[in-house]
């Protein structure tokens, strides 16, 4: 046993790439877990507490939030991700200040911009788009939360490129997740009747005012060079468009069933399905910490040319997500029945939401992080179409199914368009660059 552990350590210390991701893929893991057990936390008291119509409400605003905080971030979280990756891989810090600065300062105008016309047309917006006046009032403070949620992704973008996991984790969603929960449990204790979506409010200005003090304690730390900037802001902007419509095409992706069938279906519904929704992606959260250290080193690695270790870290980490993964994926897929019991007996009617949706959560962890891949090795114009394929596919199965199938047909919908990118996305790095993402038994040489 002790040889076993010996050698097991000792394959590490060989693989010096591999040991830095599992560094900071153990911190990230961590900050997600608790997150997300904050998040299955506050879904249960508010589940319990309000019932399913609550639970509906609240999380189709958030969302609205999600999706409308796409446009005004432009694809600068991914940008500035491959962007801070590639300059301290070569040095090149000190020319970061001015493009992060601009790159928020742009974030928060747009956003600023979008929150103004969702306040001040929440009733036409929740008339004509959600057919339902309920919306009229969630949707106006969506939009004063709005600027400042979208600059959190700028913010956590920096750390992530930076390569300071912690830091990323807990502005990325943690920090709210926990917040959120902590700020909702004193309300019940203290007997103060607030609205949820009050609550997340403050909870969002709370840890962007904390973000904003990390951030530029960060940038001071370094020197602003006199010289003129190398990397200029144009060129970000250049990046930008293509990652932004890859972001967007895949937040759409991920949302539109929820938002499909909050048009359609009732609040209760929809409540169920996003409990369901959220248990699946449980399965994802090894994907989600690997993912936070490993983009700067795909990066890092394509910008020194270092294919073969490129390959190498591929498969490992997909190697890790998937052995990871498959012991959640076994008993969603074989107990939903008794995972969704502890949410209460109106949830039980998702069982078979929630083995489709773990289904497509499988085949995404064989595929490991092939999507981050492409985006950071210069494929984001083709990921970007891929993606977009799969949104058409996702939308117009979930316009055919939600009205015959609701929440099933929303799982379906969603199962066959998360296959169908990871799918093409797989096939396409293969034959174009050689590296196979796919899961092995061993690492694949690169096909020159």
């Amino acid at each position: 046993m002790k040889n076993i552990l010996n050698k097991f350590i000792a394959y590490f210390k060989e693989n010096k790439h591999l040991e830095e991701v599992l560094k900071g893929s153990v911190i990230a893991l961590l900050g997600k877990i608790i997150g997300m057990i904050s998040v299955y936390l506050y879904i249960y008291i508010i589940s319990n507490k309000f019932g399913a119509y609550e639970l509906g409400i609240f999380t189709l605003s958030i969302t609205v939030l999600n999706i409308l905080s796409i446009i005004p971030k432009f694809g600068f979280e991914n940008a500035i991700l491959k962007v801070v990756a590639e300059l301290t891989a070569f040095n090149k810090s000190k020319e970061l200040p001015e493009l992060i600065f601009k790159s928020a300062f742009l974030t928060f105008s747009i956003a600023f911009l979008f929150g103004f016309i969702l306040y001040f047309q929440s009733k036409n917006i929740s008339t004509f788009i959600f057919g339902k006046s309920n919306m009229e009032k969630p949707l106006k403070i969506i939009g004063l939360i709005l600027p400042f949620f979208s600059v959190l992704g700028v913010f956590a973008a920096f750390f992530r490129g930076m390569k300071k996991t912690i830091p990323y984790v807990l502005f990325n969603s943690a920090l709210i997740s926990i917040l959120f929960l902590l700020l909702l449990v004193t309300s019940f204790l203290l007997n103060i009747n607030i609205s949820l979506l009050y609550l997340y409010f403050a909870t969002v200005l709370i840890v962007f005012c904390i973000a904003l003090m990390r951030f530029i304690k960060g940038l001071n730390k370094l020197k602003v060079e006199t010289n003129k900037t190398k990397y200029s802001f144009s060129k970000l902007l250049n990046i930008t468009l293509p990652l932004l419509f890859a972001s967007s095409f895949t937040m759409l992706m991920n949302w539109s069933d929820i938002i499909i069938l909050g048009v359609m279906r009732s609040e209760e519904e929809v409540g169920v399905y996003i409990a369901a929704f959220k248990i699946a992606t449980l399965t994802s959260v090894v994907l989600f910490s690997f993912n936070t250290i490993i983009a700067p080193k795909f990066a890092e690695l394509h910008a020194n040319n270092n294919k073969l270790e490129l390959q190498k870290i591929v498969q490992q980490t997909t190697r890790l997500i998937f052995a990871t993964s498959i012991p959640l994926l076994i008993i969603f897929c074989f107990f939903p029945k008794y995972i969704l019991g502890f949410l209460g007996e109106e949830f039980l009617s998702a069982s078979y939401v929630l083995i489709i949706l773990t289904f497509g959560q499988l085949i995404n962890s064989l595929c490991g992080s092939v999507g981050l891949l492409m985006q950071m090795i210069g494929k984001e114009k083709v990921y970007q179409k891929i993606i977009l394929l799969s949104l058409i596919l996702n939308i117009t199965l979930n316009l055919i199914l939600i009205p015959v199938y609701g929440a099933i047909g929303a799982a379906i919908a969603s199962m066959i368009s998360l296959i169908t990118w990871n799918t093409i996305s797989t096939i396409y790095v293969k034959k174009t660059t050689g590296i196979s993402t796919f899961i092995t038994l061993k690492t694949i040489p690169l096909n020159e």
